[in-house]
């Protein structure tokens, strides 16, 4: 790699040699020590084809005066011819660089702001406070205090409960966490706590109302699990009254859940084929630019396949954030095989769908006490598993009452209220 870089930095030459005898033209630069590489028959016609070095042009010309050899130049390469070109085109060389101090200074600016995580805070409140700290379209990215920006945006907006700022060259990225909203009030209206779903009851707490029902009584869905109608007695002992509440309480139960569910033995699978197609495109200050070529309207060639960016050209190096990245958008073609799977693995994905489809039924708060599976079907084709479990979980749910006078019309104690209230 060094002798490499240094014959690119002092220049080199590749040159045919024909006519006369060129071997013994190679032989007196060789006897002299000028260096020669990629020594070969030449490719046009007869003669010799070699790299030199452009120090040791002169001596390759001395030498040969006399030989009837001629020298014919095929290529420069190397700094030195570089540097000539470019001062041949100065216009286009002091075009680049300005294009290039152009692309660093716009890329030290924020042009784009983006929010994210916002339902209830609107987005014009936010960007009124993200502008009053400086951050705005156009701002200058080295005045900008990320933690600042995010701690303003904590105390103006009661609604938010977290934010954070990332500056991402051009792009603002603001991801805000909203509050949770308080939830309103228990409703006083009357009200029983009934089963949501049949049960076996485990432990009752009544926090008001009267239970009715115990450990241990199974419980169908709708069932009263404790009431809002508590009896109470009446002044003068007359006989007994109802005191219309909203029952509250909690009511432990043992559910059963059951699944079924089947896997192939015989399933597809969609695999790479090893073809692929890729696209590229041009990342220029956050604006992402498809190049000419292949067209960015050609689809890619194939029916299937997997979509991949591959960052090519990084945008950040050695810490340094650049204004440009080239990235090579690849499509990989997949293409469909049949594989045939164990007996066993067919089981353990049956039961595992099974189980997915009971934990998609199971409450937060459920805890599992047993489960089991068995195979129900077994064929060539497929298999079928039976997935039983049980939960202790809170059963008991709201349902509204509809208060009654009670018998004899008097309406004492059927005033919704709380006892002793």
């Amino acid at each position: 790699m060094g002798v490499r870089l240094a014959l690119w930095l002092q220049g080199l030459l590749r040159l045919t040699l024909s006519g006369g005898s060129p071997e013994r033209l190679v032989n007196r630069l060789t006897a002299e020590g000028v260096p020669v590489w990629a020594l070969r028959p030449a490719r046009e016609g007869e003669g010799l084809e070699l790299f030199l070095r452009l120090a040791d042009l002169p001596a390759l010309r001395r030498l040969a005066r006399g030989t009837g050899v001629r020298v014919r130049i095929r290529d420069r390469l190397g700094v030195p011819f570089l540097a000539r070109r470019l001062l041949a085109r100065r216009g286009w060389v002091a075009g680049s660089l300005l294009a290039l101090l152009l692309l660093y200074t716009l890329s030290n600016f924020v042009w784009f702001v983006e929010i994210r995580g916002n339902r209830q805070v609107s987005r014009q409140a936010i960007l009124a406070v993200l502008a009053r700290e400086g951050l705005r379209p156009g701002a200058f990215r080295p005045l900008v205090d990320p933690a600042e920006v995010a701690g303003a945006l904590h105390r103006a907006l009661p609604g938010i409960a977290w934010a954070t700022v990332r500056l991402r060259g051009s792009l603002a990225l603001v991801e805000v966490v909203e509050r949770l909203p308080v939830p309103p009030p228990a409703p006083s209206e009357p009200a029983d706590v009934v089963a949501r779903r049949d049960a076996q009851v485990v432990r009752v707490e009544a926090e008001q109302g009267l239970p009715q029902v115990k450990p241990g009584e199974i419980v169908e869905a709708g069932q009263v699990l404790i009431t809002g109608q508590v009896p109470i007695g009446r002044e003068g002992g007359t006989g007994e009254g109802v005191l219309w509440v909203r029952a509250r309480g909690r009511v432990l139960g043992r559910v059963w859940y059951a699944a079924y569910a089947e896997a192939p033995l015989v399933y597809a699978q969609e695999v790479p084929s090893g073809r692929s197609y890729s696209r590229w495109r041009l990342e220029l200050v956050g604006l992402r630019l498809e190049l000419a070529w292949p067209p960015w309207w050609k689809a890619p060639p194939f029916a299937r396949y997997q979509r991949r960016v591959e960052e090519v050209w990084p945008a950040h190096w050695h810490g340094l954030w650049l204004p440009v990245s080239l990235q090579r958008v690849r499509y990989n073609e997949t293409t469909t095989v049949l594989r045939r799977r164990d007996p066993r693995a067919a089981e353990r994905a049956a039961r595992a769908t099974a189980m997915a489809a009971i934990r998609r039924q199971l409450p937060r708060d459920a805890r599992i006490v047993e489960q089991g599976s068995r195979v129900v079907q077994r064929t060539p084709q497929r298999v079928g598993v039976r997935v039983q479990l049980e939960s202790i979980e809170e059963i008991g749910v709201a349902r509204a009452l509809t208060p009654m006078a009670p018998p004899g019309g008097a309406g004492q104690g059927s005033r919704p209220g709380s006892p002793g209230g």
